[in-house]
């Protein structure tokens, strides 16, 4: 295997997520319909799919983070968009702050500062 290549996350309604999403990343979708957006973000992909009765209710199941330079900046930033602190921030053994926050969507997006 040569590495993570894209996070997907379940989503009720993946055109109300990509309304939300693009000014926090500030890119528009490579591809969009219904049932899937998907993102090129850096040399990785991140799409929203449509929960259907295999996915659904599965908060926390999946968790990708991103990275930060600054946590309590993005974590501001995600707050004012809608998203709450779900869990951390917690400060790494190894070094780094993680924390995780959930969307008004009911994904998590993990944030991570080294």
């Amino acid at each position: 295997m040569k590495g993570i290549k894209s996070a997907i996350y379940f989503v009720q309604n993946p055109q109300e997520v990509s309304k939300w999403i693009e000014p926090l990343i500030g890119k528009s979708p490579f591809f969009s319909d219904d049932k899937f957006v998907g993102y090129h973000i850096g040399s990785y992909e991140m799409g929203f799919h449509y929960a259907d009765e295999k996915t659904k209710d599965l908060i926390g199941n999946q968790v990708c983070y991103w990275a930060t330079d600054n946590i309590e900046e993005s974590i501001e930033k995600l707050q004012e968009m809608g998203a709450t602190l779900y869990r951390g921030p917690l400060h790494l053994q190894e070094g780094g702050i993680i924390c995780q926050m959930l969307t008004p969507f009911n994904f998590i997006i993990g944030l991570k500062e080294e």
